[in-house]
């Protein structure tokens, strides 16, 4: 590694609720209710089917299209809205981070905090066009948006340094 590369990257970020909503449908899409979903919305078109051909058309025979539209898309879920309120609630998320990521560890600081996180800490990465989730169990994450970054170099550089510690 060259010695731009092992250099520490610092960045500044207060959170924003679009990057909490992006890294729950990011964990959603990978999970088994993402498939799940998919399957439940196939059995909603099916009754709605069966509905109509067996009873005729109704509003109650026809509502089991939409849903399985919505179901399709995940517009039913309440995940969402927990988010937001979680979101809301939580004090820690008006905070200004700063976050500094060396090769030896991730110094974390914040109004309310001051720590220093071993790499050991996280199990993988998960990249998404706007972030990074560096997880640390199911569904525990720390979130980097990649706004925060000065330039593409120094995503690229983060990247770099989070597939030598975490790996992929």
């Amino acid at each position: 590694m060259s010695e731009a590369q092992s250099a520490p990257i610092s960045i500044i970020f207060t959170n924003e609720l679009k990057d909490h909503l992006e890294a729950q449908r990011v964990l959603y899409s990978k999970g088994v209710l993402a498939k799940l979903d998919k399957v439940v919305a196939f059995l909603l078109f099916g009754f709605g089917v069966y509905c109509v051909v067996f009873v005729g058309l109704h509003w109650w025979t026809i509502i089991w299209f939409p849903l399985a539209v919505a179901e399709w898309f995940d517009l039913l879920s309440l995940s969402q809205w927990r988010t937001k309120i979680e979101f809301r609630r939580n004090p820690k998320f008006r905070e200004e981070y700063h976050l500094t990521f060396s090769l030896q560890n991730i110094h974390f600081k914040t109004a309310s905090l001051d720590s220093t996180l071993q790499w050991t800490h996280y199990e993988r990465v998960i990249e998404s066009p706007d972030l990074f989730l560096l997880m640390y169990g199911k569904g525990l994450y720390t979130l980097i948006p990649k706004r925060c970054f000065k330039s593409n170099e120094e995503i690229n550089a983060f990247r770099a340094l989070v597939s030598q510690t975490i790996g992929t």
